[in-house]
């Protein structure tokens, strides 16, 4: 019935004269449908929500209409939002109630059956809490996979999610967990390697039993990213020693050509990996986020949002080629006494550099966050051991749907050709979870994965490997990676698919 009048109000009410533009809803309304209509057919729960969803729709179509034909001679700015409110939590009611027709959706059913007609109210909390029991459950599956002890950490997590923690050895973070038990989520990316676990002393002020609403959580405080800063005093040092023999090496009048030619051989022997989207594409698979300041090696940032090392596609001139020269020869430039305050202006006082932390089994590397390209790209081609940056950690995500891995417009084959490189990373240890497979789609639902780049497309995951044996020599062979595998995508794809081959034939 609802969807006739919203449909007449949608199309046709804005033709008709001022005073009949809602009499045909009204007429409609004031006869409701009879037994036997289609309506009937629907499942309860869409039904149901259906009504709630287009009552509110046609609440706020008619409050328009209504503000519109009365806007010359009264205000009823105030009443059309209080009406629009109403509109929307009817939208809203129906939203849960359509969630309550799908038997799949995680909801607190014993809170239920002790309500004999629960408000919307009441049956969003019942889902929010299945969700939470959900997450726990999850959680609780993945830490129970045996891994290396990390280090100690105190931590605080509150009821809306946000967490601030501080480890042994000084490093901090920050951010949102949607449950206490997903803090160890947050924290494991600033351990040593991914085959840490780290060691909580976490404090709870209200226990919650519904997941905290994501938000942008806790930040770095001013004071720990200073201290962050100025606890590098080995890293500045080994900067300082880094350009004194740049110093030697490179004339003044060379120094263009030299960053050219320096540009040239890292785009050779190191050339970038993709942007890592893989957790980008799983919003809804969330349950933690973190950040952390601190220098990071240089060697091993792998991605550097331009992705030619040296080369700037830029409209502005001062930020394009000439940039990286420039910028090569003022820093030179500095007397080793003034080199320190230097880099503390450029790297700290700024905007600093933002990179993303993606944890490995023998280290983390790292891309381009949310800026800092040209600096990073300064570092990489000057050879600097160090940088300081602000870090925003890749978290495994819970759910990963083979959609939104393999390239746009890409279909079943491709599809189903990296379902088989998933299955070949549960049959050879790389990762733990299960696979639900719907013909060639695929989601993996994921417990563990020491090298999540592996989890993209096949050349995606080739090209992580390579750069990640350029940085941390052997590390994937210690997880029973075989040379031969990590020559390209193609000898990785052989490699992986090698036991479902064999059954096959």
């Amino acid at each position: 019935m609802l969807t006739a009048v919203l449909w007449a109000a949608q199309r046709y009410s804005r033709q008709l004269p001022r005073p009949q533009r809602l009499q045909a809803a009204t007429a409609i309304l004031s006869n409701p449908p009879r037994s036997g209509d289609d309506t009937e057919k629907e499942p309860f729960w869409a039904t149901l929500a259906s009504t709630f969803e287009q009552a509110g729709q046609l609440l706020q179509h008619t409050t328009s209409y209504v503000r519109d034909d009365s806007q010359a001679l009264t205000n009823t700015r105030e009443l059309a939002e209080q009406v629009q409110q109403v509109g929307r939590a009817l939208k809203d009611a129906g939203a849960v109630l359509r969630e309550m027709r799908y038997a799949e959706l995680p909801r607190d059913d014993e809170m239920l059956k002790t309500i004999r007609r629960p408000t919307p109210a009441q049956l969003r909390l019942a889902r929010s809490r299945g969700d939470y029991r959900a997450l726990v459950a999850e959680l609780e599956r993945r830490q129970g996979e045996p891994m290396q002890r990390g280090q100690d950490w105190k931590a605080v997590w509150t009821a809306d999610g946000a967490v601030t923690a501080e480890a042994a050895d000084g490093t901090v973070a920050a951010g949102w967990a949607a449950c206490p038990e997903a803090v160890t989520e947050l924290l494991a990316p600033w351990e040593p390697t991914s085959l840490h676990r780290p060691k909580i002393t976490l404090e709870v002020a209200d226990p919650p039993d519904v997941l905290a609403p994501w938000s942008e959580g806790a930040l770095l405080s001013t004071e720990q990213a200073t201290a962050a800063f100025e606890a590098g005093a080995p890293q500045l040092r080994a900067i300082e020693e880094a350009l004194e023999q740049l110093r030697t090496q490179w004339p003044a009048h060379e120094i263009a050509d030299r960053v050219q030619d320096a540009a040239r051989l890292l785009q050779k022997t190191a050339p970038q990996v993709p942007f890592f989207d893989l957790v980008n594409h799983s919003p809804d698979a969330l349950w933690a986020h973190a950040s952390s300041a601190g220098w990071v090696r240089v060697e091993a940032i792998v991605e550097a949002g331009d992705p030619v090392w040296g080369h700037f596609d830029r409209l502005e001139k001062s930020r394009g080629p000439i940039w990286l020269p420039t910028a090569a020869s003022e820093l030179l430039a500095q007397p080793p006494e003034k080199v320190a305050g230097f880099l503390r202006h450029h790297l700290f006082d700024e905007p600093p550099v933002n990179l993303t932390t993606l944890a490995g089994p023998a280290g983390p590397i790292h891309g381009i966050s949310t800026g800092g390209i040209h600096r990073t790209h300064l570092f990489k081609v000057l050879g600097l051991p160090w940088l300081y940056a602000n870090q925003d950690a890749l978290i495994p995500p819970r759910r990963l749907d083979v959609s939104a891995v393999i390239p746009p417009g890409s279909g079943p084959r491709e599809a189903a050709r990296t379902a088989a490189l998933w299955e070949g990373l549960l049959d050879r240890g790389l990762a733990t979870g299960r696979i639900e497979r719907n013909g060639p789609w695929a989601t993996m639902h994921l417990d563990r994965a020491p090298a999540l780049w592996m989890l993209g497309t096949r050349d995606f995951a080739a090209a992580y490997n390579t750069a990640y044996e350029r940085v941390y020599p052997g590390a994937l062979a210690q997880l029973g990676i075989p040379d031969t595998a990590l020559e390209d995508g193609t000898a990785w794809e052989h490699w992986l698919t090698a036991h479902s081959r064999e059954e096959e034939g």
